[in-house]
C-alpha cells in the first residue's frame, strides 16, 4: 500500500488483484476507411471520358456518376470532378477474452489477471491441480510446455503496449499469460493423456496460483493496533467448488455429418495471390450454389492468405465432397508452391497452427489426410501436395503439444515409399473416409 499523509488525514492507496481465471481468445479485424482524393480536371482538346477515367484510375461509371453525366459527350474548358476510390485498410484487431471452465489438453489458453494500482509489476503464476490426484498430487504444480526452470511470468499493463490491438486500453491494468495446456515433455504428455483417458469416473481440476507480492507490499495485513505484517504467500484463485477449470481430453474427430471431421493438406501449382485465387477458383457464385476452394492459401514464407476463415463450415475444395454428399465436412489448407518447389519450414509451422486452430474450433482433433487420397479413384482427381514431408510435419505438432500418436493420419510412404509406385487412377476404388495407411497398389 502507499500512503499519502494531509493534515493528519491518511489516504491509502490500495493495490489489489481483483479477478483471475482462465480465458480464451478471439480477435474481430478492425478496418478504418480512408476517403478519395477529389481533384479537378478541365477538358481540353483530345480528351475523351474513358481516357480520363483510367488516367486516374477509377471506371468510367464512376466517373460518369460522380459528374451527373448522362453521356460520354465532353466540351472543352468542361470542368470535371474526380473522386478517387475510397480505400478500406486494416486497422488492428479488437481482442476479447471469454472466461472459461472447460479446456482441452494441448489448448492453448489465456490466464488473465485483473488488478488495481499494480501497473508494471510482475507476477508469478503456477497452474495448480485441484480437488484431488489425477495429473499431479493435489494442490501441486502440474508441468505445462513452457521452460521448467522458468516460472510462467506476466507483467501488468504489458498488453496494453500492443498497437496492433485497437482496444488495448481495456488491458491497461491486466495482466496477461498466454501458456499451452500441454507438459513439455513427451514422456510427460502420453501419462497425461492416459490418466485423461482413463478417468472416467474423475474429473481434472485446475486452479491458479498468483504470486503478486515480489517487491510489493500489496499483500500487507493491518493490525488494530497499528502494527503491520508483511507476507509473501500467493493467492489461490478458482480452487473451489465451480469455479475449477475442469481439464479433458480432446478425443479424436468422429466421422459424423455433423463434424469436420477431416484436415486436408492441398498444394498449388505455383505462386499465386489472393486475386489470382479468387478469380481461378471462382470462389463464390451465389446463382450457382458453389462456394469452392481452400480456407486458407499459406505463402513460402509463412502469410496467410484468407478465403474463407477455418470457422466457415459450407467450403468444399475436393471432387469427393459433391460425389458422397460431404460439402462442408472438412478443413481445406493450400499451400502456396509447387514442383520443384518444395514446402518451407514456415509453411510447415503455419500448417501445423491452423491445425491447432482448427481443433479449437470443433473440439477434438481433426483426421489428417492429402488431397490425393481425399480425391483416389475419381476421374481427374488431384495428387497433391508434392514433396509434402508427413513425418517432418507430425514431429512439429508433437513439438507444439498435439498428441499426435494418438490421432489417426496419413501414412508418410504410403504412395511414394513402394517399389510398385503409381499414383491412384480412375480405376482404383473409391473410398471414404480415405484410407490412411499401408500399400494402396496390392
Amino acid at each position: 500500500m502507499t500512503y499519502i499523509r494531509v493534515r493528519n488525514t491518511i489516504n491509502v492507496i490500495h493495490k489489489k488483484v481483483l479477478d483471475v481465471y482462465f480465458a480464451s481468445k478471439t480477435g474481430e479485424t478492425v478496418f478504418e476507411t480512408v476517403k478519395g482524393k477529389e481533384s479537378e480536371h478541365i477538358v481540353k482538346k483530345g480528351d475523351n471520358l474513358s481516357a480520363i477515367a483510367s488516367k486516374n484510375k477509377i471506371t468510367l461509371a464512376k466517373l460518369k456518376k460522380d459528374n451527373s453525366l448522362k453521356s460520354n459527350a465532353l466540351k472543352i474548358g468542361q470542368k470535371l470532378t474526380i473522386k478517387q476510390n475510397d480505400t478500406k485498410t486494416e486497422k488492428g484487431k479488437k481482442v476479447t477474452f471469454t472466461k472459461l471452465d472447460k479446456a482441452t489438453l494441448g489448448e492453448e489458453v489465456y490466464i488473465i489477471i485483473e488488478t488495481e494500482n499494480l501497473d508494471g509489476i510482475e507476477i508469478e503464476i503456477n497452474v495448480m491441480q485441484g480437488k484431488e490426484k489425477l495429473l499431479a498430487e493435489k494442490d501441486r504444480a502440474i508441468s505445462l510446455l513452457k521452460d521448467d526452470k522458468k516460472k510462467l511470468k506476466a507483467i501488468v499493463g504489458e498488453y496494453a503496449k500492443n498497437d496492433k490491438i485497437t482496444n488495448k486500453d481495456d488491458f491497461k491494468d491486466w495482466a496477461i499469460a498466454k501458456v499451452t495446456l500441454a507438459p513439455k515433455e513427451e514422456k510427460t504428455l502420453k501419462t497425461y493423456t492416459k490418466v485423461l483417458k482413463e478417468a472416467t469416473d474423475k474429473k481434472t481440476y485446475l486452479f491458479l496460483a498468483v504470486d503478486a507480492c515480489t517487491n510489493i507490499s500489496n499483500q500487507t495485513i493491518f493490525y488494530k493496533d497499528g502494527k503491520i505484517k508483511k507476507t509473501s504467500i500467493p493467492n489461490y484463485y478458482l480452487n473451489e467448488e465451480g469455479k475449477w477449470l475442469e481439464l479433458g481430453g480432446k478425443r479424436v474427430c468422429p466421422i459424423d455429418p455433423s463434424i469436420r471431421s477431416h484436415f486436408v493438406i492441398h498444394c498449388t501449382a505455383g505462386t499465386m495471390t489472393t486475386s489470382s485465387i479468387k478469380t481461378k477458383t471462382k470462389y463464390d457464385i451465389p446463382k450457382k450454389k458453389k462456394r469452392s476452394a481452400a480456407h486458407i492459401y499459406v505463402n513460402l514464407d509463412g502469410t496467410k492468405l484468407e478465403i474463407w476463415p477455418l470457422t466457415e463450415k459450407n467450403v468444399w475444395a475436393t471432387k469427393i465432397e459433391s460425389k458422397k454428399s460431404l460439402k462442408g465436412q472438412m478443413f481445406h489448407i493450400e499451400l502456396n508452391y509447387g514442383s520443384p518447389t518444395k514446402p518451407s519450414e514456415a509453411q510447415y509451422q503455419t500448417l501445423a497452427d491452423l491445425y491447432i486452430e482448427a481443433s479449437e474450433i470443433e473440439g477434438c482433433w481433426p483426421i489428417i489426410a492429402p488431397h490425393i487420397e481425399i480425391d483416389r479413384g475419381i476421374a481427374d482427381g488431384h495428387q497433391d501436395p508434392t514433396d509434402f514431408d508427413y513425418n517432418h510435419f507430425y514431429s512439429i505438432l508433437k513439438i507444439k503439444g498435439v498428441p499426435i500418436d494418438e490421432i489417426p493420419k496419413f501414412e508418410h510412404d504410403r504412395y511414394w515409399g513402394h517399389k510398385s509406385y503409381k499414383v491412384p487412377w480412375s480405376t482404383d476404388k473409391t473410398n471414404w473416409p480415405p484410407i490412411l495407411k499401408g500399400n494402396p497398389h496390392k
